[in-house]
């Protein structure tokens, strides 16, 4: 008599039933190794707190019924408590442009850049600053430059625009909000502004009150397209995220 084995069973089961079988094993081993990830964490914190060996007896207890125990593994551990850590934030983008005209300074990022021509505005003109106050002003759910700061006001004229961006800032800060980081990009066909850049990245930082490295500023071309190209001016894009 030919002696079958436990596996037959398995074997003359139809495909359905396999997948059923591996989606619950997938499933149960997910599950042990969260589990195990989540007893070794905490050990991990509980050990970096109270020392190695305190608080053994809480993290064996996870997955028990000794609730006490569990939660004083959970109460404090900031690798558990992931979502109530990360703040909520906001996004923002800007755009600006503003055409050549003579007899004026080439103000970007507040780096006076050495050129034939300025830009022309009723304030210096830095679109770099501009656009990022509006992205600025628009995560913050705050309008735009034009509201805040009028060209019809005689108090802007010629204004230095970081004197702007401080303002916007202090809005900001009165609302309870931080800049996060911010990304720009300067569109220009002219003049050569990468060796400028590393001026504006301080400078821009010090006013938004952020370290350096959360300032990053690109400059490029349009390969002599568009406005930009023909050398009628200068465009500039921002992007910011600001915390709450």
């Amino acid at each position: 008599m030919e002696v079958g084995y436990p596996c037959d069973a398995f074997m003359s089961t139809n495909v359905n039933n396999y997948r059923h079988i591996f989606s619950f094993m997938l499933k149960f081993l997910l599950k042990l190794q969260f589990h195990s990830m989540l007893k070794r964490q905490a050990g991990d914190y509980w050990g970096s707190c109270s020392g190695r060996g305190a608080g053994r007896d809480a993290i064996e207890g996870l997955g028990t019924n000794n609730s006490d125990a569990t939660l004083g593994v959970f109460k404090d551990n900031p690798l558990l408590h992931f979502k109530s850590q990360v703040k909520n934030m906001r996004i923002g983008q800007g755009y600006d442009a503003h055409r050549f005209a003579a007899d004026r300074r080439l103000m970007l990022g507040g780096v006076e850049v050495e050129y034939d021509l300025g830009l022309a505005a009723h304030s210096d003109g830095d679109v770099l600053i501009h656009a990022l106050c509006d992205a600025l002003l628009g995560a913050a759910g705050q309008g735009d430059i034009g509201r805040h700061f009028p060209d019809s006001s005689e108090e802007f004229k010629d204004i230095d625009s970081r004197i702007l961006l401080r303002r916007v800032v202090d809005l900001l800060h009165g609302m309870g909000l931080q800049v996060h980081n911010m990304d720009c990009t300067i569109v220009a066909q002219a003049p050569k502004l990468a060796p400028h850049i590393p001026t504006m990245q301080k400078r821009l930082a010090a006013d938004l009150q952020v370290a350096e490295s959360r300032i990053n500023i690109k400059a490029t071309t349009t390969e002599g397209m568009g406005f930009a190209g023909r050398g009628e001016g200068i465009a500039s894009y921002a992007m910011v995220l600001l915390d709450e």
